[in-house]
């Protein structure tokens, strides 16, 4: 909790919640915020993939579907996601 303090702000971080979900080999885990808590932009959205930061369209996409209706339009939520997937063998 210290870490989100630091990075998001203890008003935020306070209203931040624990997830974790594991389906066979692949793990998503991370914060979120409750719904009253959004921002005009996309910046509170942090992805990594295999502790990795990224940017990916349908990872931001789910993100969004998520809060759809809980949101008001136009509005961002604060989350960080951390996907952790199986690393494929190099060629």
């Amino acid at each position: 909790m210290v870490r989100l303090t630091e990075a998001l702000g203890k008003e935020i971080a306070g209203k931040m919640e624990f997830f974790q979900f594991r389906k066979g080999e692949v793990g998503i885990e991370g914060y979120t915020a409750e719904p009253t808590c959004h921002r005009s932009n996309a910046r509170g959205i942090y992805l990594f993939v295999n502790r990795r930061p990224v940017r990916d369209r349908m990872l931001s996409h789910a993100v969004l579907e998520a809060y759809r209706n809980l949101l008001p339009k136009d509005r961002y939520p604060v989350t960080i996601l951390l996907v952790d997937v199986p690393r494929t063998a190099s060629m």
